[in-house]
């Protein structure tokens, strides 16, 4: 229901939510690199370099959601297109 009720099926690589671009500057240290072994989506985070300030000056809870659950449905796409490369489910990322 709260899938359907936040139209988190619209959030593709091309319909990235409006605030991305602002999520982007407040948390500068994260980024996806490649996949392991595995098959496994890898992403990288610098927690401790989070701009708190930043994001709460400049985005709304809701937006941050959005921009969240857009983020965790690109690597479930990742996750997916590795499933078909290696032939095998990927069901895991890889978090660092």
């Amino acid at each position: 229901k709260w899938f359907e009720e936040n139209k988190v099926g619209e959030l593709t690589m091309e319909n990235e939510p409006k605030k991305q671009t602002v999520m982007n500057k407040c948390i500068p240290f994260s980024c996806t690199h490649g996949c392991d072994k595995e098959g496994r989506p890898i992403y990288y985070e610098r927690t401790g370099k989070i701009r708190c300030d930043l994001l709460h000056a400049n985005i709304t809870k809701e937006e941050f959601e959005r921009c969240h659950v857009w983020g965790i449905q690109q690597m479930m796409a990742r996750a997916e297109k590795s499933s078909q490369d290696m032939k095998k489910p990927v069901t895991q990322v890889r978090l660092y």
